[in-house]
């Protein structure tokens, strides 16, 4: 399995990239609830527990240390939560 830091550098190198790519594999989230963010949830298919999404800082319970958010995952995350890309928006959330 990849670490944190490995899947998170596997990502996009834009925000938008990013909501692009999570669409596309249908990982859709929650605003405003780091643990249920499409971010999140797209960590979980890639077998994480408990990921916790924060703009600065994410944690996952296989790893004893937060690693900080990448900026464009941060961007991403602040845009989302603001209310960008509602086709992301979980029909549930």
């Amino acid at each position: 399995m990849l670490s944190l830091t490995e899947a998170l550098n596997a990502l996009p190198g834009t925000a938008d990239a990013i909501a692009a790519r999570l669409g596309a594999q249908g990982c859709r989230g929650a605003r405003e609830n780091a643990e249920h963010c499409p971010i999140a949830n797209w960590l979980r298919t890639l077998g994480f527990v408990g990921p916790y999404v924060a703009p600065d800082y994410i944690v996952v319970d296989q790893e004893e240390r937060s690693v900080p958010t990448p900026g464009p995952v941060a961007d991403f995350t602040i845009r989302f939560d603001d209310g960008e890309w509602p086709e992301l928006v979980a029909d549930d959330a």
